[in-house]
Parts: C-alpha cells; sequence; structure tokens
C-alpha cells in the first residue's frame, strides 16, 4: 500500500501561493492530478458571507483552483445546500464562487446537479437505490476544502465532516444520530484524494459556526 502523506505549512495573511505549492508539491501532486484530469472539488461553505474560521478563505480556494488549472484539469467547485441558506447563496455571499470562476472552475450547487445511483452498498445508505450528484463519481479526482474547526458532534470537522454536506438531502440534520455511519459511507462512495486544509483561521468552542475564531496560521494538504 502507498503511504498517504500529511504536509502542514505556515501561512502569513492571506498569501496562500507559494506555501500551496510547496505543500502539494510535498505530497506528490502531480502524481495525484495528472494533466487532462476532471477535479470535483468539496468546499465548505456555511454560511452566506465569508466569516474567517467558518467558511473557507475564497482565495484560497482561487490559488487552488489555479495550480489545478495549470496541470489543464477540468475543474468544478461545489457546496450542497445549507439548513439556512441554499449552496448558490452561500456559495455568491461568501466570494468562492466568483474566486473560484475568475481562476477557471465551473462552481454548482451540487443539489442541482444531475442525480444517478452506483452500485456501492454502505451501512446507512444502499447508492443503488440513493440518488446522488454525478460529480461525485464522475471525476478523476475528488477533492475537499474543509476547516480547521471545532463541532459539537464530532470534536473537530476537518475532512471528514466536510463530506457531510455531501448527503442530498434538505433535511439532512435526521442523520446527526448516525453521522459516523453517515460519514464512513460517503467516504466509501467519494473516495477523496486531495485535502486542502483552511487553519490560517481556526474556529475553537462551540463550532461549527458558533465558535470563537483563533489565529493558526496553518495550511495542511493530504
Amino acid at each position: 500500500m502507498d503511504k498517504k502523506k500529511v504536509d502542514i505549512r505556515r501561512v502569513k495573511d492571506l498569501s496562500y501561493r507559494k506555501p500551496l505549492e510547496k505543500s502539494l508539491h510535498a505530497i506528490g501532486f502531480k502524481e495525484i492530478v495528472k494533466p487532462g484530469y476532471k477535479v470535483v472539488i468539496k468546499v465548505n461553505a456555511t454560511h452566506y458571507h465569508y466569516l474567517p474560521g467558518i467558511t473557507v478563505t475564497p482565495t484560497l480556494v482561487s490559488d487552488f483552483v489555479s495550480m489545478l488549472k495549470e496541470r489543464d484539469a477540468e475543474v468544478i467547485v461545489g457546496e450542497g445546500d445549507l439548513q439556512r441558506c441554499s449552496a448558490d447563496l452561500a456559495l455568491k455571499g461568501s466570494g468562492i464562487k466568483d474566486s473560484a470562476e475568475d481562476a477557471g472552475a465551473e462552481v454548482i450547487n451540487f443539489m442541482k446537479d444531475e442525480f444517478t445511483n452506483v452500485d456501492i452498498k454502505g451501512n446507512i445508505f444502499d447508492f443503488n437505490e440513493y440518488s446522488i450528484p454525478k460529480s461525485f463519481v464522475d471525476c478523476d479526482v475528488f477533492a475537499s476544502m474543509p476547516l480547521f474547526k471545532t463541532h459539537k458532534l464530532t470534536g473537530v470537522t476537518l475532512t471528514l465532516k466536510n463530506h457531510f454536506g455531501c448527503v442530498p438531502d434538505d433535511l439532512r440534520l435526521k442523520y446527526h444520530g448516525v453521522i459516523d455511519e453517515v460519514l464512513s459511507d460517503f467516504l466509501m462512495l467519494l473516495k477523496p484524494k486531495l485535502i486542502v486544509m483552511d487553519g490560517r483561521i481556526g474556529l475553537e468552542s462551540d463550532g461549527p459556526i458558533a465558535g470563537l475564531p483563533k489565529k493558526l496560521g496553518l495550511l495542511l494538504t493530504s
């Protein structure tokens, strides 16, 4: 089995590009994203405004997309509908949509994607019978852009919890009681190959929204 890699860098202010380049190259970025690959990125939008520590930083999204486009990748950036607002509003209001599109990505609401079924049976979901956005499986690389923050149910959110936003259900809060199994099912489905975690500003205490921002100055990739 190939050894998985994690890289941690310091970042200052909004200057992500150089540390992101060094970090991605350290984990074998060019081996993960071949020229011409289709890459789908699930960002953590979370709110209809950009809030440091709560919503992934638009400039980091832009820098990541730019590096992928330099690999001649087809890039899709998306989010699922939230409990408090639509993904369209969150992506636009947070600034992620404009930043990603300016860098050359297509930006979508996963819940408005074409849906499909796949031959996978999980602990909670039978994906033969449960329709999912086609983008989740119709790509060469599924990537995740979470934040370094706390969560009431899971301790921290990080990468695993970011995929809860992929559950295509307006009332996905009903799965909070079985969130561990749901995350396991969606990880089995998504098979994420690339993670870029925004840890410049973290969140502690009552996360993932009502917590306290904390300056960490970190960028993590894996």
